[in-house]
């Protein structure tokens, strides 16, 4: 603190030296009691006005005879004065600075040049920022179709016009009444009609081609039946109600369960 008063001082006192340089300068000497007191009576006045006057001609004489600095006449003092006049007198200890000397600056940092029982910790001004939301890439995956196994063929050649829905997992049978005649899908406990038919024609392969696989001869007085892998086979042969046969197939696991 004691510090800063100098280079304040200083800095007044370097300031008001460059004002009184470039300007004349004429002492006035002011009353104590002008302000306080009224004055008894015009002569006082009349006498307060002339060593004002007489004074002000000596400072001027003094300016133009002498060479010293203007910051100098400021410490002149008059052998005369009175004690009363000591308070008012404007007296300033101007020492003007040379270029040679140099002025130490004070850090103004918190904490600077004093011995603390106690560290401060210094400022930083710093702008706290908020994360920024970064997006996640997307990834684009490709879905992998899943393609159902390939079919197993069918084992009777001639059974290849009901494949598809033979190796149905849902379908149970397939009965065919007669030749020419629409056949008949059981599919989860549900019958129901299809467009597809069998002439007599392809009737009587069926059934040769049954009879040669698991060699069993097919008589038309009783019943014929046969197992072929998964395929349970039977025909019958009538004289009223001609030849029908019935495809039933052994239960398979359906898709879902099978992933």
């Amino acid at each position: 603190m004691q510090r800063e008063k100098d280079y304040r001082k200083l800095f007044l006192e370097q300031f008001v030296s460059r004002i009184v340089s470039s300007i004349y300068i004429i002492k006035t000497y002011t009353d104590k009691d002008f302000f306080t007191k009224p004055l008894a009576n015009k002569e006082n006045e009349s006498k307060n006005n002339k060593e004002i006057e007489n004074n002000n001609s000596e400072t001027i004489s003094n300016e133009e005879n002498s060479n010293e600095m203007p910051g100098d006449i400021f410490e002149h003092k008059k052998e005369n004065e009175k004690p009363e006049e000591k308070h008012s007198k404007i007296n300033l200890h101007l020492k003007p600075h040379s270029p040679s000397e140099k002025i130490e600056r004070i850090n103004l940092n918190v904490g600077h040049g004093i011995n603390l029982p106690y560290s401060v910790a210094s400022r930083t001004n710093k702008i706290l920022r908020k994360p920024l939301m970064t997006k996640k890439p997307v990834i684009h995956q490709t879905l992998k179709r899943q393609l159902p196994p390939p079919m197993k063929p069918v084992p009777i050649l001639a059974l290849k016009k009901i494949e598809a829905i033979i190796r149905d997992p849902d379908v149970t049978s397939i009965e065919c009444p007669g030749p020419d005649q629409p056949i008949t899908v059981t599919s989860r406990g549900f019958s129901r009609s299809t467009p597809i038919r069998f002439s007599e024609e392809e009737m009587t392969n069926i059934l040769k081609e049954v009879s040669q696989k698991t060699r069993i001869p097919f008589n038309k007085k009783s019943v014929f039946k046969a197992i072929i892998e998964d395929i349970i086979f039977t025909a019958m042969d009538s004289e009223y109600l001609g030849t029908k046969f019935i495809v039933q197939t052994k239960p398979k696991m359906p898709s879902s369960s099978r992933r």
